[in-house]
Parts: structure tokens; sequence; C-alpha cells
């Protein structure tokens, strides 16, 4: 019951940067990249969801992460050109 409320206050929330720095541990001082932080939390509620069926594989999990950290790395060649 807890985990299903916290999962839905998840899911609700995501999309709020001021929460997701909430979220992070603290000892980063904010320096952390949003969009890996809120994919991380993205990939953690999908791997809880009640229904086993809608719950991703490792090989989707590893794909996702890998495509975010691509992206995190393109977005900051961008940045600092």
């Amino acid at each position: 019951m807890v985990l299903t409320r916290t999962v839905r206050m998840l899911e609700e929330n995501i999309n709020e940067q001021s929460w997701i720095t909430g979220v992070i541990d603290s000892r980063l001082n904010g320096q952390f990249n949003s969009l890996q932080a809120r994919t991380m939390i993205k990939v953690a509620v999908s791997c809880v969801q009640e229904d086993r069926g809608s719950r991703p594989n490792m090989e989707n999990i590893v794909q996702v992460l890998l495509s975010v950290d691509e992206d995190s790395s393109i977005m900051q060649q961008y940045s600092t050109s």
C-alpha cells in the first residue's frame, strides 16, 4: 500500500525540477544531470509496477540508461562549444 502511494507520487511529480532536486542525494549539492536523474526515477518506478507485464526487462533498462547517457553527452558537447 505504501509502495503504491509512493510510486503514484513519483509518477505524478516526475516532471517538476524542484521535486527531483529534493529526491537526489543532497551531498551532490545540486551537481547532477537532470535528464539522467529523471530517467533513473522513471526506470525505478517502472520496475515496481504491480502488473509484472508492465515492468521492463533488463535489456530494456540497459537500453534506456545507455541512451540517456549518450543524450547527456551530446547535450554537454553542444553546451560547452
